[in-house]
């Protein structure tokens, strides 16, 4: 498989939302995906680039998501049971 979609998929990504935040063409990206078409060294610069972004920010939401049912969960564990 190759290195770009390995890594688009591992991120959880989608070959539109990567080729608009590389600012490259979706169908370029599909057929480089594939080996039909080879990126210039700038295009994968651009493409790992905005993989790199894409999981940083999901990472981010995680966090914020993670943090949020913790505060939910440690409040819950000091109200009593009800009888």
């Amino acid at each position: 498989m190759n290195e770009i979609r390995r890594l688009r998929e591992a991120a959880g990504a989608s070959q539109i939302r990567i080729a608009n935040l590389a600012g490259v063409a979706r169908m370029r990206l599909s057929l480089a995906e594939t080996g039909d078409v080879e990126f210039d060294v700038n295009e994968v610069a651009s493409v790992k680039k905005a993989i790199a972004k894409f999981a940083t920010a999901g990472a981010a939401e995680l966090g914020k998501v993670a943090r949020g049912s913790h505060r939910r969960l440690s409040s819950t564990m000091n109200t009593p049971l009800p009888r």
